[in-house]
């Protein structure tokens, strides 16, 4: 089956649509889930088939109902250490973008230290001023971003498991989101025709 297109069944849905859905950001432990996922899927993915995704937004990344990932839309046809920069820069946009859906303009978010760090890394913002992190070398690789994440778990031989989990009751909140939106909307209808009677 081709993970490029999204299935017309509820088994997987995109993060744009969970993020319209609820109408509100992601959580710093499902930035930190969607970093590693994302991350070990993409090298997954470059070592196969030496094609990658081109992320431009939170319309290309699906989440599974088991706490996996896939992508929509793949064209990047080789791998290189450029191209890793940018897929790693593009997916650092698409979290950060993630973390602040919803917030106005004026309102900007603050982000726990090391997420900050990890985040900067990725799109390039980080300068001599930030404590170098642990583990980060320049330019950041996807190798580098899953280390990361999985070192800030107490036990980072866990983290596939741990992350698979955080994106998985992530899923199953959006469901259970649209299945309470679903009943209210059906609700509405049924008390409409009796108001008017």
């Amino acid at each position: 089956m081709d993970e490029r297109v999204p299935s017309r069944g509820n088994s997987k849905v995109t993060l744009k649509d969970i993020l319209m859905g609820c109408g509100q950001p992601i959580s710093e432990e499902q930035a930190w889930a969607l970093c590693y996922q994302c991350c070990c899927k993409l090298k997954q993915m470059a070592w196969r088939s030496r094609q990658v995704p081109a992320l431009q937004g939170a319309e290309n990344i699906l989440i599974h109902q088991d706490g996996t990932v896939s992508f929509i839309s793949c064209c990047d046809t080789r791998q290189n250490p450029q191209l890793e920069n940018k897929l790693v820069e593009r997916l650092g946009r698409v979290i950060y973008t993630a973390l602040d859906w919803g917030l106005t303009s004026d309102l900007e978010r603050a982000l726990s230290e090391p997420l900050d760090n990890l985040l900067r890394h990725m799109l390039g913002l980080h300068t001599a001023t930030i404590k170098p992190q642990i583990g980060f070398q320049d330019p950041v690789t996807l190798n580098n971003i899953i280390k990361v994440c999985a070192g800030r778990l107490f036990t980072p031989a866990e983290a596939g498991g741990h992350y698979r989990a955080v994106c998985r009751v992530h899923f199953a909140e959006h469901k259970e989101f649209c299945k309470l939106l679903l009943t209210i909307e059906r609700s509405k209808r049924v008390q409409t025709p009796l108001q008017r009677g």
